[in-house]
């Protein structure tokens, strides 16, 4: 069995309550991925949407996906009766057997799943495709020894055999479209500088993948890069391909690793995957070795190609952000797994950042301004310090006035497409000072572009103290959960605000609705900015602190977990949901936001 499959199994309640810190509702592509764990052949039926019930085929050791656009099913036998599931999109799963004799059950693995209705597909961006294709054009260098007339035949073998293995794990079909040679640099001995060489002077099909089968480098035993991508969809791979006493269907299994890191694969510590660090090690010795996918990245294959299926997407940061979220998820579930080494680490920061690179510019661009003008924070106060004599509002409201309207200020100097979100993102990450945005799995990619952490400490000693209502942790609620908007949606930012209350109340400094408040007034403010209803020439002009939150009085604070589950029960109890209710009118009631939900 997969060595960790059981600790990610105990997990997935865990998984689901640090999930709904990270992030909102499930909806994203509709695909989940079934395991075989018995040792025993299996059958089973899948039902996608409204189709007919379909035959899944599972030797053990199995990993498949099932694709559909809403909703999807399986059936199998459990000893004497039949069962039905239904399965989660963007979720894996596996049969497993206690002792035999016993039925066969379907048990969840933990991977951060989030609760929440299956896929929400938005409209009219859809050009479904049954088959993915990848197309590939396959190249050897100088060094190749022998004559295409036997290189050719050797490599459309494996290239063939390689499709049959992606396809049957996530659906995806590689298509040669040619052989070609390259000229490397022979003096080069790092394998990494030649990758890059190798990006340089060949140009990928259009859509597809390079693929350089390099007889410069030799494969070696052991834990050594025997080829490389760069990231999800990228565009070339290499491989050694100089080698003795490797046995083709080893070389085949290179291959596959290096297509599946190219399909958003990571490494695993099932041993018997293809995704496993050390591959040289003797397994495709061994009768009957196959070479096959463990579940969890069968699962980030079968997301990247549901991306490929519905969309033809052919770069990772052409996904949805609910894909790239959910791949993310996925990867911070395994990294602990495998504690030294990076691949997981390195996919999770590569998705969370992708797409993302021009609005941190625009948006790092907005926090510069504020580090500007808090140098000149003295004057500020000592014309707040007037204000405040002739009947104006707190100093720290005041001096939180006057970073907001500069932040609008510098956003409108922006690039206009990005505007309201560098807007939104600058002044939540300029407030974090002490880094709670990095902290978050599905966000930290982002905001470690944003403000690094020698940045965002030097940023929090020049700011000075800025609060709203009197209070700087309620400025931090409000435009912490602005930002979250941004990147997870209202729903994503509502979820991280009420799991940080109930995990303040075990111990810390209790559940608080005034913190509430606040995380809603910030979501409701991010979305009547995204919207257009609330401009930034206005806010630039006359934000103030009173017209976005409202007065605190009678909202509890301060209460701890017994006192809160007495009060209040939990997440779904009825008793929190008809105060949450009351905060949403409360805040939705101010005169900025109109009848803003």
């Amino acid at each position: 069995m997969f060595v960790t499959l059981a600790m990610l199994a105990r997990r997935a309640c865990l998984g689901l309550a640090v999930a709904l810190w990270a992030a909102g509702a499930c909806s994203y592509g509709a695909v989940a991925v079934v395991s075989n764990r018995t040792s025993a052949p299996l059958v089973a039926k899948t039902t996608a949407d409204d189709n007919l019930p379909s035959g899944l085929m599972l030797a053990p050791g199995d990993s498949r996906p099932v694709f559909g656009l809403e909703s999807l099913t399986i059936e199998w036998s459990a000893g004497d009766e039949s069962r039905t599931a239904r399965l989660t999109p963007g979720c894996a799963y596996f049969f497993a057997q206690s002792a035999p004799g016993q039925p066969i059950e379907l048990e969840q693995i933990g991977l951060n799943d989030r609760p929440g209705p299956p896929l929400v597909l938005p409209g009219g961006d859809l050009l479904a495709v049954a088959t993915p294709t990848l197309k590939v054009r396959a190249l050897v260098d100088d060094d190749e020894p022998r004559r295409a007339a036997a290189w050719e035949p050797a490599l459309r073998a494996r290239l063939a055999a390689a499709s049959d293995v992606i396809e049957a794990h996530c659906g995806v079909r590689l298509e040669l479209v040619g052989f070609d040679a390259w000229d490397s640099d022979n003096d080069e001995r790092d394998f990494f500088r030649t990758l890059a060489e190798f990006e340089r002077e060949v140009a990928p099909v259009p859509g597809g993948v390079a693929i350089g089968f390099s007889s410069q480098y030799a494969v070696e035993r052991g834990r050594y890069h025997l080829g490389g991508t760069r990231a999800p969809l990228h565009t070339h791979i290499l491989l050694k391909e100089r080698a003795q006493g490797i046995l083709n269907t080893e070389r085949l299994e290179l291959l596959v690793h290096e297509l599946g890191h190219l399909l958003g694969a990571v490494h695993s510590p099932e041993a018997t995957s293809v995704m496993r660090p050390l591959l040289v090690g003797g397994l495709q010795r061994e009768a009957g070795a196959r070479v096959q996918f463990d579940p969890v990245n069968t699962l980030t294959m079968s997301l990247v190609a549901d991306e490929m299926r519905l969309r033809r997407i052919s770069s990772i940061s052409d996904a949805t952000a609910l894909t790239r979220r959910r791949l993310a998820e996925i990867y911070a579930a395994i990294d602990p797994t495998l504690p030294e080494d990076p691949a997981a680490a390195v996919y999770q920061r590569l998705v969370g950042s992708a797409a993302a690179g021009p609005i941190v510019e625009d948006a790092r661009k907005v926090i510069a301004q504020i580090e500007r003008v808090a140098q000149f924070k003295e004057q500020a106060l000592a014309n707040i310090a007037e204000q405040a004599q002739a009947g104006g509002s707190d100093e720290g409201d005041r001096l939180l006035e006057w970073y907001v309207r500069q932040a609008a200020a510098a956003a409108l100097r922006v690039r206009k497409e990005h505007a309201e979100k560098a807007f939104l993102l600058a002044i939540g990450t300029a407030l974090d000072d002490q880094g709670m945005l990095t902290r978050l799995p599905t966000v930290s990619g982002v905001e470690r572009q944003l403000s690094p952490d020698a940045e965002r400490r030097r940023r929090a000693e020049i700011v000075g103290e800025p609060t709203m209502r009197g209070r700087r942790d309620l400025a931090k609620h409000f435009f912490v959960s602005a930002h979250l908007v941004v990147i997870l949606g209202s729903e994503g930012a509502r979820d991280a605000g009420l799991l940080k209350e109930v995990v303040d109340s075990h111990g810390g400094s209790g559940f608080s609705f005034v913190d509430l408040m606040a995380d809603r007034a910030g979501i409701v403010f991010a979305h009547a900015v995204l919207g257009g209803r609330i401009s930034l020439e206005r806010i630039a002009r006359e934000f103030t602190v009173a017209a976005v939150l409202p007065t605190l009085e009678d909202l509890p604070e301060g209460l701890q977990a017994a006192e809160f589950s007495a009060g209040f029960g939990g997440p779904t109890d009825p008793r929190l949901q008809t105060e949450l209710q009351k905060i949403e009118v409360r805040v939705g009631s101010l005169p900025i936001y109109g009848q803003a939900p």
